[in-house]
């Protein structure tokens, strides 16, 4: 065997590696990107869409695209505790001073522990009293 002939297949086999690393990676992109858009775009609130557990803990929530239409919806009938629980489930993490905390998923491309939240407080007589949301792209 001459040199030239060894080296052929080893070429061969390398350019071959880098195509399926070049495939893998280019499919990562693409479905990080899809996963982004279902992420941003915008929808009207659902219950059961946002109480879908499998999705939440997929990471697949559409809980963040509901958010603006949720906030503004309990803004304009300022529900109370009782109605709010029934409408968005129990939430994630109960604090301090009436503070509720509910996840609203994870973005694509963050960390587990940075996600991003809708906290609600409510008054003395169990009324909302504010809604804030915690999702901006850091």
């Amino acid at each position: 065997m001459t040199p030239s002939s060894t080296q052929k297949p080893k070429r061969r086999g390398c350019l071959l590696a880098a195509i399926v690393i070049a495939l893998l990676v280019g499919t990562g992109v693409l479905v990080s990107n899809l996963r982004a858009a279902h992420w941003r775009e915008p929808r009207a609130f659902d219950a059961a869409e946002w109480n879908d557990e499998a999705d939440n803990e997929r990471g697949l929530s559409s809980r963040h695209a509901m958010a603006d239409a949720v906030r503004a919806k309990l803004l304009q009938d300022r529900p109370t505790r009782e109605q709010v629980f029934s409408m968005l489930g129990e939430p994630t993490f109960t604090g301090t001073s009436g503070l509720e905390w509910w996840t609203l998923g994870m973005p694509p491309g963050r960390l587990r522990f940075d996600g991003c939240w809708l906290q609600i407080r409510f008054d003395s007589d169990n009324r909302l009293a504010d809604v804030f949301l915690d999702h901006e792209e850091r």
